[in-house]
């Protein structure tokens, strides 16, 4: 099995201190909108704690793969929703922007993929390694993927979209 990369360390990171301010720091209900009361809290803190876990261990590799949206642990609507509330009671700029990839992290879980992920699943350092047997083979799969990466490619800027007209500015990649 290979060994955890720094995204599965950021992403775990980002979702501890997530569910510490929501617990120890949050704003004054005030100072939320009516729709956010303390459960609306509560329920993002596990919805964002549980979506965590998915991407630290079933996440395909960005871009160059997708997963079915079955492995998510509730339904994309509920995931962006306490994502969006997350992003609301966190003052700190670098805790939302780790907020705003997981948030985009979403289009890489498509219906009906199956249970195996499609595309290249392989860390970049890692393709170097692979024979040219190997190499043949990942190009077939990454041909066979093409429609799914579209896809997930056209989810990603609706996703995009949805962040700037909640109001969170997304940087360009």
């Amino acid at each position: 099995m290979e060994e955890p990369g720094i995204w599965h360390w950021v992403i775990t990171a980002v979702f501890f201190y997530v569910t510490y301010l929501l617990v120890k720091r949050r704003k004054p209900a005030q100072v939320l909108p009516t729709s956010h009361t303390a459960s609306t809290l509560a329920e993002a803190e596990l919805v964002i704690n549980a979506y965590g876990k998915t991407l630290e261990y079933l996440a395909p590799v960005s871009g160059s793969s997708v997963a079915d949206e079955l492995k998510l642990p509730f339904p994309k609507a509920r995931i962006k929703a306490a994502i969006l509330v997350a992003l609301h009671v966190t003052p700190d700029k670098d805790k939302q922007e780790l907020l705003k990839v997981s948030y985009l992290a979403l289009a890489d879980f498509q219906p009906q993929v199956g249970s195996e992920n499609i595309g290249l699943e392989l860390a970049p350092d890692r393709v170097a390694k692979l024979s040219d047997l190997e190499l043949l083979e990942a190009a077939n799969s990454m041909s066979q993927s093409s429609n799914w990466l579209a896809t997930a490619a056209t989810e990603l800027t609706q996703l995009i979209d949805e962040l700037r007209d909640a109001g969170y500015a997304v940087k360009s990649s």
